[in-house]
């Protein structure tokens, strides 16, 4: 068994059942992509900066020479076709223990492995830290091929995968791409109720839904109802893909469905201290935008969705010390009771601090009075 074979049979006792091998070379057709997306306003502020260094595998590891690219199935469980009153969505993808901690663990092991029948390896660990090539990795290694909503999709489990990466200064044989693709199929164009995927293979990460409920900054106006009750992650656009339609709920044990996560109670979310937030959402990807950012959404999705019934727990934020929960608290409030909240809003305005949000009630006011 030479080296090649000894990897990806060590990688399968692991529990990585996909592995592929590529060459470190750079990345220049990535590297033109970024730019014309910065050109574009597309990026999501999450790239590395340095655009020429994030394409270059021999940046994150002098003298590198090759890539042992893996992939591991994360889709565990069908979620209810509707959701009961109340509750949010949480993409698959956070269902269960952060695959941040999973994956590296697991190619943490695969490297000490290489490092004992190799003893002169290097290697790098990258699980969507850093660089901007998991995916352009992935697809030159033959993991899989894009789709047309930008995500990797894989041959044996689609595209709910989580991809990571060892670079290392091994010279080791390459695997090739795969000559697959997404034929005439633009189901996930079709169904991006936001117009994030502007066309095929391009993204406008700005108006992402997935990536609005985990950015920190403000959610735009204009986009917030295309939430509906989506706290954490969007999954629309590989829900419809054929290459998901068929896959065998086949998953590593750690990114099982946390049961509690599955529809969460909204009002619960949004009235949890840190200390327990961290015990619900600590163990999982969700877990990293934190308690704020998770209770901004909730605020929104109880909007979207009419709960009436959740005025009073939102009206009890309007005391909260956070201004962005506060400012989401009174859009939510004006969108659930329209006029009514009018004596809500003139009563607040007396004793808020903070200019901006001052400015806003007035502004809702005038509005409210206006009409």
């Amino acid at each position: 068994m030479d080296i090649k074979e000894k990897i990806k049979s060590y990688a399968h006792q692991l529990g990585i059942p996909l592995v592929r091998i590529t060459t470190a070379d750079p990345f220049p057709e990535l590297l033109r992509l970024l730019e014309e997306r910065k050109r574009l306003n597309y990026l999501s502020g999450w790239e590395p900066k340095n655009f020429e260094l994030s394409c270059a595998p021999s940046a994150v590891l002098p003298g590198a020479r090759s890539v042992i690219c893996t992939a591991v199935p994360y889709l565990n469980t069908a979620l209810p076709a509707q959701v009961a009153k109340g509750r949010g969505l949480i993409s698959k993808f956070s269902l269960g223990i952060d695959y941040h901690r999973v994956l590296k663990d697991k190619l943490f092991k695969l490297l000490v492995y290489l490092k004992e029948i190799r003893p002169e390896t290097e290697g790098v660990i990258c699980v969507d830290n850093g660089p901007a090539f998991d995916r352009a990795l992935a697809y030159r290694s033959g993991l899989g091929f894009y789709g047309k909503n930008n995500v990797l999709i894989t041959r044996e489990f689609g595209s709910f995968v989580f991809l990571g990466e060892i670079i290392t200064n091994l010279e080791l044989e390459p695997d090739f791409p795969l000559d697959l693709n997404c034929g005439e199929c633009t189901l996930c164009l079709d169904n991006c109720p936001s117009g994030a995927l502007v066309e095929p293979y391009c993204l406008n990460a700005s108006r992402c839904l997935s990536y609005l409920t985990q950015n920190k900054g403000d959610i735009p106006l204009e986009l917030r109802g295309f939430l509906e009750n989506k706290i954490y992650g969007c999954d629309l656009c590989q829900d419809v893909c054929p290459w998901n339609k068929k896959i065998v709920f086949n998953c590593e044990q750690d990114f099982s469905c946390f049961e509690h996560l599955r529809t969460p109670e909204l009002t619960k979310i949004l009235q949890m201290n840190n200390q327990e937030f961290k015990e619900v959402f600590g163990k999982t990807a969700a877990g990293w935008k934190g308690r704020t950012t998770l209770q901004r959404n909730a605020l929104v999705a109880l909007a979207n969705m009419g709960e009436i019934d959740a005025v009073p727990i939102i009206k009890d934020k309007l005391n909260d010390e956070r201004a962005v929960i506060r400012s989401y608290a009174i859009w939510a409030l004006v969108k659930l009771l329209k006029k009514d909240a009018l004596s809500i809003l003139t009563k607040h305005l007396k004793g808020e601090k903070n200019e901006k949000i001052k400015l806003e009630i007035e502004g809702i006011i005038g509005e409210i009075e206006d009409n």
